[in-house]
C-alpha cells in the first residue's frame, strides 16, 4: 500500500487522513471567490430595493407638499378676491 494513497474501506474508496490533495486549494478559492460575488449581489439588490423605496417615499412627499402648498395659495388668492384686497378696512 503507498503512504497517502486511497484505501479500500468497507467496499469504498477512501482517502487517507494523510493524503495531500493540491485541487483543494483551487477549489476553496473558486468557492470563495463564488460567494464574494454572490454577497455582492444581494449587499447590491438590498441597496437598490432601499433607494428604491427612499426615492419613492421623497417622491410622494413631494407631490403632497406640492398639492398642500398650491392649495395655500389658491385659498389665499380666493380669500384677498372675496374679501377684498385691504385689511385696514375692518378696524
Amino acid at each position: 500500500m503507498v503512504a497517502g494513497g486511497p484505501t479500500l474501506h468497507h467496499g469504498c474508496m477512501r482517502r487517507s487522513p494523510t493524503a495531500h490533495d493540491e485541487g483543494a486549494g483551487d477549489v476553496k478559492a473558486l468557492v470563495m471567490a463564488a460567494l464574494v460575488v454572490v454577497g455582492l449581489f444581494v449587499a447590491g439588490s438590498l441597496v437598490v430595493w432601499a433607494l428604491h423605496a427612499l426615492f419613492g417615499v421623497l417622491f410622494y412627499v413631494l407631490i403632497g407638499a406640492l398639492i398642500v402648498g398650491g392649495v395655500v395659495f389658491i385659498a389665499g388668492r380666493v380669500r384677498k378676491s372675496v374679501g377684498g384686497s385691504d385689511r385696514r378696512q375692518l378696524r
